[in-house]
């Protein structure tokens, strides 16, 4: 019947524009096999693959897949954007799971979804990473729902990395997913260089103190644009493993950065922005140390140039 169904979504005539799939038992391989098949359709527009089985095939660590640079990043680095070749938005790389399939397809020209619920599934290791990033490469999401699946905090600092360059997700769902301090300092970044976002929901997450802090100052920003929910978060945690090292009200010291890490981008990103708003803040001396295939470049100093940024008038409704 999976097959059947693949065959039939397949044909630009198929008439379908929301398709749901809840509690359908439709494992990685069946998931795989059926997104493939989305790329020549062009009336699906809502898709839910809620409770399903996706990611039991997923491995916990850089495996899965071949031919996007899994090997090469680590686990909390950046994978190599992906490689397309025609139009038709297929790539070098043959996914194994559903949570790459899904990611190669969001971020092809093919794509047509508006509507994507993929809610209390276990995606996580390396097919989540991958499909976190390639949100930042697709144009036609307004909703998704990613609740429910461990993703864990590699995932969420890379889904905040995604959107910076996302421009059309509206609603976000990533309810329960492990998203600790780091992650929800990378998320809460990511939404103030996001304008299209209108709200967010990050519940039941052990986001920490600092997580919590994050949330709540940068309320000051994006308050009046956004909603973010966080109820029933774990805000006790006073140390977080990945993002101890960084204190939001304590930006005056020396930051070593790496910025193919989704996390220190985004803190970045931070810095930048509080320097460029605050009356008296600065930055004293910085240097950039291009990465080599035989390790670290020679460090060269960064000349940084003042300029009045437009994208807020651009984006703002």
């Amino acid at each position: 019947s999976s097959t059947a169904l693949a065959e039939y979504v397949a044909r630009p005539d198929c008439p379908i524009e929301t398709l749901i799939l809840q509690c359908a038992d439709v494992d990685d391989g069946e998931c795989a096999d059926f997104v493939q098949n989305l790329v020549t359709n062009e009336k699906l527009v809502e898709l839910d693959l809620s409770a399903n089985l996706l990611g039991s095939a997923s491995g916990g660590g850089g495996g899965g897949g071949g031919g996007v640079g899994a090997d090469e990043a680590a686990d909390d680095e950046l994978l190599p954007p992906p490689s397309t070749t025609g139009g038709g938005g297929t790539t070098d790389m043959v996914p194994e799971t559903g949570g790459e399939a899904l990611a190669l397809f969001i971020a092809s020209s093919s794509c047509r979804l508006q509507t994507l619920r993929l809610g209390w599934n276990t995606m996580r290791g390396y097919p989540a990473r991958m499909l976190m990033q390639y949100i930042s490469y697709n144009r036609t999401l307004t909703f998704l729902d990613l609740s429910n699946n461990g993703l864990g905090p590699i995932a969420g600092e890379i889904l905040g990395d995604a959107l910076i360059a996302n421009k059309t997700l509206r609603t976000l769902l990533v309810n329960n997913n492990q998203f600790s301090a780091s992650a929800t300092v990378s998320i809460c970044i990511g939404i103030t260089e996001n304008f299209s976002l209108r709200h967010i929901e990050i519940n039941e997450n052990p986001i920490g103190m600092l997580g919590g802090k994050m949330i709540m100052a940068n309320a000051v920003s994006w308050g009046s644009r956004v909603v973010v929910e966080a109820k029933n978060c774990n805000t006790s945690m006073a140390f977080d493993e990945r993002a101890g090292w960084f204190d939001p009200t304590n930006p005056c010291q020396d930051f070593h950065l790496h910025l193919a890490k989704p996390l220190h981008r985004a803190i970045a990103i931070y810095l930048f922005h509080l320097v460029a708003t605050h009356s008296t803040f600065i930055v004293q001396n910085a240097t950039i140390e291009p990465t080599t295939r035989s390790g670290g470049g020679k460090p060269e100093r960064l000349e940084l140039i003042q300029g009045i940024a437009r994208d807020r008038e651009e984006d703002f409704d």
